[in-house]
């Protein structure tokens, strides 16, 4: 799943654009004013687009809590630099759709769970390989057309910045945007689709959701649901055309349907009755302070380091205490200030 790297980029975007940094990207026309834009000589910039010596991009992988490895393609830090520009003025330019929860200001996978809380059934679907499936022509087409309307050779050298093998990468900071950008159309189809259904719809970059209060899903979503040989349901014939259509290709193996009687998830959260963490969350932060209770914080930072994989320790992965902050900051922001687990 895209979501933990992409949404820690995003929270790290840089500063929203002065009124005069916004009007000149609005008004590129040439590279030239690509260039003058990000700050840099058209040729140095060309420099670290097309040439073989060129700064390169470091891929690496890390581990996924459900097992597995993402692959991460972190670019060279003055590509990243001219993607935080682009990502400043794109933030203000694009407004999301009100089912998109990903990388969207003032929305998060709180407020995406929300949107399914109390209801009967609710459909999970995963987006397999989303940001390597969209590719370097559909990047440039996002910039050639509403509501950017640049050139095609501005929207080229803009593409350029932003991918790199062809496709978006997973680590750059401007892909969770673009994404978003590229998936409107999507978007607006599941919307309408979901309401045609009695359904309603949210997206989180490759997670979505749909959900309804009725007793069943209709045949246009779920067309046959999981059994004892089959953990997976079978999508109906309309919802997966309108994901073919978009160029996007369904994960079977992590699609889920959920009932009331079961625990129902949203990217992560409970949904059951309220949006919450769950329980096994609260356990693990509850071990850590125990361990440091009971063996001291040196004892129990030695294990924690212990237990990272030689490629975290070797990217220097925050301290015990700092991991535990992060835990505790996430479950701040799901539960508000009552922390009733605690």
């Amino acid at each position: 799943m895209a979501r933990a790297v992409a949404q820690h980029l995003f929270a790290m975007a840089a500063p929203l654009p002065s009124n005069a940094e916004l009007a000149a990207f609005k008004n590129l026309r040439s590279s030239d004013d690509v260039a003058n834009f990000l700050g840099i000589s058209r040729s140095r910039l060309f420099f670290n687009l097309y040439s073989w010596r060129r700064p390169r991009y470091r891929f690496f992988t890390i581990a996924k809590a459900s097992g597995g490895h993402r692959h991460v393609a972190a670019p060279p830090k003055l590509i990243e630099h001219f993607q935080q520009k682009l990502l400043s003025c794109l933030t203000v330019i694009f407004r999301p759709k009100g089912s998109v929860h990903g990388f969207a200001l003032e929305r998060s996978i709180v407020s995406n769970a929300q949107q399914h809380v109390s209801t009967t059934l609710i459909l999970n679907i995963d987006l397999l390989d989303f940001f390597p499936s969209i590719h370097f022509g559909r990047v440039r087409g996002v910039f050639a057309n509403r509501p950017f309307n640049f050139t095609n050779e501005v929207s080229t050298v803009l593409a350029q910045i932003c991918c790199i093998n062809k496709s978006l990468p997973q680590g750059a900071p401007t892909s969770p945007l673009l994404s978003n950008l590229i998936c409107r159309g999507l978007d607006r189809d599941l919307e309408r689709f979901a309401r045609n259904n009695a359904c309603r719809y949210t997206r989180y970059a490759d997670d979505i959701t749909i959900s309804t209060t009725r007793s069943h899903f209709e045949s246009a979503v779920v067309e046959a649901m999981p059994t004892l040989q089959s953990r997976s349901p079978i999508l109906g014939a309309e919802l997966q055309q309108i994901i073919v259509k978009h160029d996007l290709k369904i994960n079977p193996s992590k699609t889920r349907v959920r009932t009331f009687r079961d625990r129902q998830e949203v990217t992560g959260l409970i949904v059951n009755k309220k949006v919450n963490v769950p329980r096994r969350f609260v356990r693990n932060i509850r071990a850590i302070l125990h361990d440091c209770e009971q063996h001291g914080l040196p004892a129990a930072d030695a294990r924690y380091r212990g237990g990272l994989d030689t490629k975290s320790r070797r990217g220097g992965s925050p301290p015990l205490l700092e991991h535990l902050k992060g835990k505790l900051d996430y479950l701040r922001m799901v539960q508000g200030s009552t922390m009733n687990y605690m």
